[in-house]
């Protein structure tokens, strides 16, 4: 039985219990990664000395630290999506049950919460009945449904926690034609907000992943959508799309800054990777100790397109590697 489970063993008997259990198990999290803030400031307590030797004990407990609530965030990741799922569905025969959660989980910044309610982005919601049949529901006068209220919200979740694996959830968002056209522009802003990703290098191996969420893709959406909104938010539709037509056209500027998997990038920006080799498990450093560098920078392809890329310079044969920024962050990342 996973934490998750122990702790909403009985469903709530009300939405309010509901809601006390959820805030409990996801405050856990941001308190421990207030933890780890801390401890990435272990170097204020190294001196620099000519025998390293007596410096060793210290790096190695600070990794140590450091490592450990780096696996403890990990696995809170885990329960938070577990009891995630558990309240949504314990608390979907109501959809003002499902606005509340939401709403706590937007509170928490909980970007495996937002994970585990993708389902309601574009799917059906499975309450619909009851939507039809709730005080809430559309009117000549309010024309707003709770489902819309809820994607809505949910946009915002996607985007508050920074929940970049939703990408394609959202690019799907813009194009489904039975989903307000409010909620489609948001899908498109969050989208521009976590970096749309680049399209591939003409060298990129064949059997590396690339993203099907394009900036042509998006604008097109978005200019189906437009006609749709009402005035006041047309124009900003419109630039936003001019935006995306530039880049599907350009690709990235010289001085873009590009976030991928919530981290802002830039050319000139240098990346340190941890990971376990041969050297640091033998040696007397610690086996999570830095040590491969990249370095961002920006390149003209010969097919007209800007892109920032990573030169990686990794200790093996093959030398100096150069691969587009979004995926080889993606492929360190898993």
């Amino acid at each position: 039985m996973s934490l998750a489970d122990a702790l909403l063993a009985t469903p709530p008997t009300s939405l309010r219990e509901g809601l006390a259990r959820a805030s409990e198990i996801f405050s856990l999290r941001p308190e421990i990664d207030r933890l780890r803030i801390r401890s990435d400031c272990f170097h204020n307590g190294w001196i620099p000395e000519k025998n390293l030797n007596t410096q060793l004990p210290f790096i190695n407990n600070a990794f140590t630290v450091m490592v450990g609530l780096e696996d403890l965030l990990s696995r809170l990741m885990l329960l938070e999506r577990d009891a995630a799922e558990v309240l949504a569905d314990d608390l979907a025969d109501a959809p003002e049950s499902l606005l509340a959660l939401t709403e706590l989980f937007i509170a928490k910044k909980s970007s495996a919460a937002a994970l585990e309610m993708a389902f309601n982005l574009v799917d059906p919601m499975p309450h619909r009945d009851e939507i039809s049949r709730s005080v809430s529901r559309a009117t000549p006068q309010d024309p707003i449904t709770t489902e819309t209220v809820l994607r809505r919200r949910l946009i915002d979740l996607v985007r508050i926690s920074g929940q970049t694996n939703l990408l394609e959830e959202l690019a799907l968002l813009t194009e489904a034609d039975g989903v307000d056209p409010l909620a489609r522009l948001l899908a498109a802003r969050c989208i521009e907000q976590f970096g749309v990703p680049q399209l591939a290098r003409l060298t990129q191996p064949v059997e590396v992943p690339q993203s099907t969420v394009t900036a042509r893709r998006i604008a097109t959406a978005i200019e189906r959508v437009r006609p749709s909104l009402p005035p006041s938010l047309q124009t900003d539709a419109s630039s936003l799309a001019l935006r995306l037509q530039s880049k599907a056209v350009q690709g990235a500027a010289p001085s873009e800054t590009m976030r991928v998997m919530g981290i802002h990038f830039q050319r000139g920006d240098w990346i340190l990777l941890r990971e376990a080799t041969p050297f640091t498990v033998a040696s007397s450093l610690h086996p999570q100790c830095y040590h491969r560098i990249a370095l961002v920078a920006h390149e003209a392809g010969t097919d007209g397109l800007g892109r920032l890329v990573v030169i990686d310079h990794t200790n093996n044969r093959l030398g100096v590697q150069v691969s587009s920024l979004d995926n080889w962050i993606t492929f360190v990342q898993e």
